[in-house]
């Protein structure tokens, strides 16, 4: 018997063309399931935020990895941002998706301290790029990276 019928000749053939589009239906349902679960596993955001203490100097706080969403990300990095002594922090970079991110320092046209920042690149090197980039079109120069980070999980293999 399968499935409660019993198998004869004559619908066989029936059950040979059931059966391949079971395990198909299976395989795609197996698929979806590890897509919608694995995206879920695998979240993670990257928030960067920038205030300003009493005396006018900039300070910045961020997070990133883990599990956190992005709006949790966000609110974390406020509050390390707040933590620092930065006061009516503002986000000014933030991601859902993984990867490297950097925080960069310039100096501005009135030799002031600015900051930028990139995040959810896919190179370390792309993210420098990303945050140039955005300090050169903020009119800044001399820019430097005071902070980076990678939150792609490195696969580890004993050998």
């Amino acid at each position: 018997m399968f499935g409660g019928r019993k198998i004869s000749s004559c619908n066989f053939r029936q059950l040979k063309l059931e059966m391949p589009t079971m395990r198909r239906c299976s395989v795609i349902v197996s698929l979806i399931a590890a897509v919608l679960l694995g995206a879920h596993e695998a979240q993670s955001a990257a928030s960067v935020a920038l205030g300003i203490t009493a005396d006018g100097k900039l300070k910045w706080g961020f997070a990133a990895g883990g599990k956190a969403t992005e709006e949790q990300t966000k609110s974390r990095a406020i509050g390390f941002c707040m933590a620092s002594g930065g006061m009516k922090p503002r986000i000014i970079a933030s991601t859902s998706r993984r990867g490297f991110g950097v925080i960069m320092e310039y100096q501005k046209a009135d030799g002031k301290a600015g900051y930028t920042a990139s995040v959810g690149a896919a190179t370390q090197q792309d993210a420098i790029n990303e945050a140039a980039r955005k300090a050169k079109a903020a009119g800044g120069r001399k820019a430097a990276v005071v902070r980076s980070w990678n939150d792609i999980p490195q696969t580890v293999f004993n050998l």
